[in-house]
């Protein structure tokens, strides 16, 4: 670890170290109600009243950009100028930023001045972390920032890879996080929980369940560094099991593999629409099958582009063949599935040059540890139809 500096500070000395809000900075969202009780709660704190923390890597903001901006607007309230609000609003970050302007002031008329004053001068203060190594910010997110909301993983990536974007234009930032917050960020963390899972998988590991926590997994190696690895990553075309490299090309990579998730859905649709619709996601061993499902097929579009479409039956039968061993699927037992598999589907894409390889290959030779496994009298596994057995379990199960 770098040299880390750790120290509380009062909000006066917070704002002093900010000179301007660069453009690609997130996107101010507090609203009325969120600004209403931080002001309530400054003005009833009668004692030392803690804000979180704040994270710079040396001179950068890293986490805490709507705090600072919501202070700034409580201080100029008050007569002061701590810093200067220096960026292009959008007209959404402007609407937001005159409304939350209006509460701030008639509830600080609400208050006693004074007082008011006297609390966010005195009493308020966070705990300003400042890491010369960009990695160490990593280890200070923590849950006590913003009034109770825990950063998630997408926060921290995103933070992260921005930092590493340091030499790039403006444009590219800017151009970087707007794209990123276009993402609803459930798709993003499923993505990432399919992405962990194939790495998983792909090393002869067993996947696990995927928080804040691990975040390193997406931590690369900086796009300077002189490895031929590295300028081989970056004069390629994205692949799933590249390396990843920081900034810039993390954000393009997410990109590239969002949109990618989103055509395997559609494939899905075109192909198996009628047993995709009965696939229970509340169901959490039909959930856990799907997402292998997701992620072979991901890992297949990934090599072979659309022609992916004709391999999605074979890799739906694999991924929910063990629900017809075991109704409670559990992440345990999905592993072994994929670990154990006499030939797992996973190295079938993998090592195959054509989709045809896959596409020819026996599944029941890929299941024969369950062929004595019997689904309600239809038979071994090896002989389970998909139009009518799999389609009729379905059926009968949701």
């Amino acid at each position: 670890m770098g040299k880390v500096t750790i120290k509380d500070v009062s909000i006066q000395e917070l704002l002093s170290l900010i000179n301007h809000i660069p453009q690609y900075k997130s996107v101010y969202t507090w609203d009325g109600q969120k600004t209403s009780e931080l002001i309530k709660d400054i003005a009833i704190a009668k004692e030392s009243y803690p804000l979180g923390t704040i994270i710079f890597h040396r001179d950068d903001l890293v986490d805490g950009l709507s705090r600072v901006i919501t202070l700034s607007l409580a201080f100029k309230a008050l007569g002061y100028k701590y810093p200067e609000l220096t960026k292009s609003w959008t007209p959404e970050e402007l609407k937001r930023i005159k409304e939350n302007w209006r509460i701030i002031k008639k509830s600080i008329e609400g208050f006693d001045k004074e007082s008011f004053k006297n609390s966010l001068l005195n009493n308020t203060f966070v705990t300003l972390i400042i890491a010369e190594e960009l990695s160490d910010c990593f280890s200070f997110f923590d849950s006590g920032h913003e009034r109770g909301r825990e950063l998630d993983m997408a926060d921290i990536l995103k933070a992260y890879h921005l930092v590493s974007m340091r030499g790039d234009s403006e444009k590219d930032k800017i151009d970087s996080v707007a794209k990123w917050e276009s993402f609803d960020k459930a798709e993003l963390l499923h993505l990432f929980m399919l992405q962990s899972m194939l790495w998983h998988y792909l090393r002869g590991e067993g996947a696990y369940p995927l928080t804040k926590e691990h975040a390193f997994l997406f931590e690369g190696v900086e796009k300077d560094r002189d490895y031929p690895y590295v300028k081989r990553v970056l004069d390629t075309l994205y692949c799933l099991e590249s390396p990843m490299i920081n900034g810039k090309w993390f954000f393009d990579h997410t990109f590239h593999y969002i949109d990618l998730l989103r055509e395997v859905y559609k494939m899905t649709e075109n192909e198996i629409p009628t047993v995709l619709k009965r696939v229970d996601l509340n169901n959490p061993s039909q959930e856990r099958c799907f997402d292998l499902y997701l992620a072979l097929a991901l890992f297949a579009a990934d090599r072979f582009g659309d022609k992916t479409q004709i391999l999605l039956k074979k890799i739906f039968k694999y991924s929910f063949a063990p629900l017809l061993e075991d109704l409670s699927v559990t992440l345990s037992k999905l592993n072994e599935h994929v670990l154990d598999s006499k030939s797992s589907l996973l190295n079938v894409i993998r090592y195959s040059s054509d989709v045809g390889e896959v596409d020819s290959y026996n599944l029941a030779l890929m299941l024969d540890g369950m062929k004595n496994i019997s689904f309600r009298g239809k038979g071994p596994v090896r002989d389970i139809d998909f139009d009518k057995d799999f389609d009729m379990w379905l059926k009968e199960e949701c």
